[in-house]
C-alpha cells in the first residue's frame, strides 16, 4: 500500500513537473523573446514560507510554525529530490531534444535562449532547497 501511495505521489510529481514545462514553453514561446526590450535581472526567489505568509496573511506566530515545519521536513525533500530528481533532469533534456527536432535553425537558436534564461532564473538551486 505505502509503495502504490509512494508510485503515485511520484506520478502526481511528475505530471505536474511535465505540465509546467509544457505551460513555461509556450508561455516563453509567447512571451519569452520581446527583441529589443532589454533583459532584466533575475528576481530573487520567495521562500515558500514568504508566499504563503503573503497569500494566507499569516500572523507571527503561523510563520513560525510554518518555519519549524519546513525544516524539519527540509531533508526528507531534499533526500526525495536526490532519488528522483536526475530522472526530471533526463526527461527534461530528451523533452528539449525533441522540442529542437521540429524547429528550424532561427527558431532553434531562440528556443537555446528561452532554455538558457530558464536555467539562469533557476540558479542553479538546489533540488528540495526551495526556502522554507
Amino acid at each position: 500500500m505505502l509503495n502504490r501511495s509512494k508510485s503515485l505521489a511520484v506520478s502526481l510529481l511528475a505530471a505536474t513537473f511535465l505540465l509546467g514545462v509544457a505551460v513555461g514553453g509556450v508561455a516563453l514561446a509567447a512571451w519569452g523573446d520581446r527583441g529589443d526590450a532589454p533583459e532584466r535581472p533575475p528576481r530573487e526567489r520567495q521562500s515558500y514560507s514568504d508566499i504563503l505568509e503573503r497569500e494566507l496573511s499569516l500572523t507571527t506566530a503561523q510563520r513560525e510554525s510554518v518555519d519549524v515545519i519546513l525544516t524539519r521536513r527540509q531533508q526528507a525533500m531534499t533526500d526525495m529530490w536526490a532519488e528522483i530528481g536526475p530522472r526530471f533532469d533526463s526527461l527534461r533534456a530528451q523533452i528539449r531534444v525533441e522540442i529542437a527536432q521540429v524547429l528550424d535553425e532561427e527558431q532553434q537558436g531562440k528556443y537555446q535562449d528561452m532554455i538558457t534564461r530558464s536555467e539562469r532564473y533557476r540558479g542553479g538551486r538546489e533540488r528540495g532547497n526551495h526556502g522554507k
